[in-house]
């Protein structure tokens, strides 16, 4: 083989390497990326994922709360409209024994 031929092969293999070592450093590129990127992302999601169901529990309380004071109200209310006409009775039992 002379030695110009040599050289050439030579060049060539370098350069098949160098190539080779590119893609290779690429992949690495794109898995750190992803590592980088993807990891945090991951977290996000667990992160929104919690956060939904501690709103769902939370509108359900509510819910359940909101239902309680309607009926806590309405007891409240019955209650008041007795003690009105408890009130109205002795007052009318009162002008009553007045005017005796």
């Amino acid at each position: 083989m002379p030695n110009g031929q040599g050289n050439i092969h030579k060049q060539e293999v370098v350069r098949e390497v160098s190539d080779e070592w590119l893609v290779v450093q690429a992949l690495v590129v794109i898995v750190g990326l992803f590592l980088a990127v993807g990891r945090p992302m991951l977290k996000l999601n667990g992160t929104i994922v919690k956060l939904d169901s501690s709103v769902e529990i939370l509108n359900k309380r509510f819910d359940r709360f909101e239902e309680e004071n309607k009926d806590s109200h309405a007891r409240i209310y019955k209650k008041d409209i007795d003690q009105d006409e408890t009130i109205n009775n002795h007052e009318t039992r009162i002008v009553v024994l007045e005017n005796k």
